[in-house]
């Protein structure tokens, strides 16, 4: 209580109010759950190899559909799955948060939480509950297209998803161990979304911006090197 009402007398701004915090900050910290991560890329990766998994890719492309449609409705399958895994995870990581701790004045501005003093003044908390959920299902769509044309290209389920989980999770691990060298090269800080925010707004807005875009990058790349090799074989 003493830390609240020190921060707003020396912030010296108007409509700031006194919160509980622990409630709100669990529930904006609460994403990057390593098993959605992995059920994604499970999904994602079996999928995309399973015919190379049951030789059936030499004669897909003689099929009624194609290999093309084929790829496309496996794709639509995982990120489908995608949406359902997220949906039932953010659900099991909410609702025990919403029963344990009190949320009032989910109106007041976010600035009314001192870790979140730099970001936009207007935003209100329930705002910016709703923002963090989209940037994580935004983050798990994008992992799940990565994961399947990554596979696409590897054509091996568990060589991809071993070399996504260690290149996306290895950084935060070793950043656990205290190296914080590796502060801006989490890809998890994209699943997490409280994280990315967080960085922008405390001098790491560069890192963020090419955080993201080495993401996109690599989904842009492997998507272009599985479609590339789907007309050559066909």
């Amino acid at each position: 209580v003493r830390e609240a009402c020190a921060y707003q007398s020396e912030r010296g701004l108007d409509g700031l109010t006194l919160l509980y915090d622990t409630g709100w900050m669990t529930l904006f910290s609460s994403g990057d759950d390593i098993l959605l991560f992995l059920a994604i890329l499970m999904v994602a990766t079996f999928s995309a190899a399973v015919e190379y998994s049951s030789k059936f890719a030499g004669i897909l492309p003689t099929t009624v559909r194609g290999r093309r449609e084929t790829q496309r409705a496996k794709l639509s399958l995982c990120l489908i799955s995608t949406t359902v895994f997220f949906a039932v995870f953010s659900t099991m990581q909410i609702v025990p948060i919403l029963l344990a701790y009190r949320f009032e004045d989910a109106g007041a501005t976010l600035v009314s939480l001192q870790t979140y003093q730099n970001v936009a003044p207007n935003l209100t908390l329930w705002q910016y509950a709703v923002l963090m959920l989209a940037i994580r299902y935004v983050a798990c769509m994008l992992t799940c297209v990565l994961a399947y044309y990554l596979t696409g290209v590897i054509k091996v389920s568990y060589l991809s998803l071993m070399l996504l989980t260690v290149i996306v999770q290895l950084p935060q691990l070793v950043y656990g161990m205290g190296v914080d060298a590796l502060q801006y090269f989490r890809l998890t800080a994209l699943l997490d979304g409280n994280e990315l925010v967080l960085m922008l707004v405390d001098g790491g807005m560069i890192w963020a911006v090419l955080l993201m875009l080495v993401f996109l990058t690599l989904c842009a790349v492997f998507a272009c090197i599985h479609i590339r090799k789907n007309k050559e074989e066909a």
